[in-house]
């Protein structure tokens, strides 16, 4: 797998590791690595992520340190961008999901991104369905064949690396303009947590960096998105 014009050096392919993170925190910036089988892998909030073998991907990219929520939207926005162009075009029915998830409309999830940091150095872990048809009865996900997106993964990471790394050298406002275009519950009913409650409305936007604003049947509430985390949304809109 080519990283020439990317800001990756070199890329690091390992058979079977516990979690890609582990081995890419210890290479500095710009690394790329992956694995043919990753058992133990995790999400945010320390979540598992499925990783059946053959079936996923999971790639941690190393990038020297910065704001963790900027890292996570760009990725979110170069996965996406992968997945359109395996795809051969836009497609509206996918979209991304506060803070770290690629989903469909429906709510399945398609893809997660864990950010860490360690030092002088970001590890952005990727984890993407790509063949996987069975599904744990407790995890609602979609895998790119299900979508009818055809290729290997080999095919995948080629097509991701490159634009997770466009992404990654755009600018705080395309990156947050082109986040609220394609963030999608935004226009829908959700249901947060901020401040130890539960707030249900619809969300009216989203800025990934600053805040968030939510109505209410008496009010609009302007929320910092760094302070709530959001549980769930429903696709309530006639488009």
């Amino acid at each position: 797998m080519a990283v020439i014009g990317t800001c990756f050096r070199e890329v690091r392919v390992y058979a079977e590791c516990s979690s890609t993170q582990e081995p890419a925190r210890d290479l500095g910036p710009g690394v790329v690595v992956t694995t043919g089988r990753q058992t133990d892998g995790r999400g945010r909030r320390g979540s598992a992520w499925e990783d059946g073998e053959g079936r996923s991907i999971s790639v941690s990219l190393t990038v020297h340190a910065e704001d963790a929520a900027r890292l996570c939207t760009a990725t979110a926005l170069g996965v996406l961008d992968a997945v359109e162009r395996l795809h051969g075009g836009p497609n509206p029915e996918l979209g991304v999901k506060f803070p770290n998830d690629l989903v469909h409309r429906d709510g399945r999830k398609l893809a997660g991104i864990l950010v860490e940091g360690d030092g002088a150095c970001a590890v952005i872990g990727i984890g993407l369905n790509v063949h996987t048809r069975d599904w744990p009865s407790e995890y609602r996900g979609v895998s790119l064949e299900e979508l009818g997106i055809t290729g290997t993964r080999i095919d995948v990471l080629e097509t991701l690396v490159p634009a997770v790394s466009d992404r990654l050298q755009a600018d705080d406002v395309e990156l947050a303009d082109a986040y609220g275009r394609r963030h999608l519950p935004t226009g829908r009913r959700v249901r947060l947590e901020h401040d130890g409650r539960e707030l249900e409305g619809h969300l009216e936007r989203i800025d990934p960096f600053n805040q968030l604003a939510l109505r209410m049947p008496s009010e609009t509430l302007r929320i910092p998105v760094a302070q709530c985390r959001m549980l769930s949304w429903v696709d309530d809109r006639s488009d």
